[in-house]
């Protein structure tokens, strides 16, 4: 006979999904961000969303993204659109279009995605293990 504790110790397991993936994680920034912008007046929210260098998360690609904003619209009754400039690009043209727009420093030295959270270790790309597929990527 199972508990009702017994939930809590089932593992669901999702084998195409990276261990690295959290649920929901980016349905969870998008619908706080669009709470806000409902409150606040704000029509357009940018995002550095991208799917090209996913690494495997289903809520970094694109067709999330609008189902969401479609979602989310509906539930409110809003028209706030998501805006994602880094979707198709790699990081390589990331790193140029933050050249471009002036601001490579503020990305090498301010930004994160390393999965291993390693803030100690400096590339010339930025911070991070220099291991995982953020950092190799």
């Amino acid at each position: 006979m199972c508990f009702p504790s017994c939930v809590f110790l089932h593992v669901f397991s999702k084998p195409n999904l990276p261990a690295s993936f959290v649920p929901n994680r980016n349905a969870i920034f998008f619908t706080l961000a669009h709470a806000f912008a409902q409150k606040q007046g704000i029509n357009n929210l940018v995002t550095g969303i991208n799917q090209t260098d996913y690494s495997g998360y289903p809520d970094c690609r694109e067709n999330f993204v609008n189902a969401l904003e479609l979602a989310l619209n509906l539930g409110s009754e809003s028209d706030i659109r998501f805006h994602y400039p880094l979707m198709h690009l790699t990081k390589g043209e990331t790193f140029d279009l933050s050249a471009k727009e002036g601001i490579l420093d503020l990305v090498i030295n301010e930004s994160h995605t390393c999965y291993n959270g390693d803030h100690k270790s400096f590339h010339d790309w930025g911070f991070g293990c220099g291991k995982c597929p953020a950092c190799i990527l």
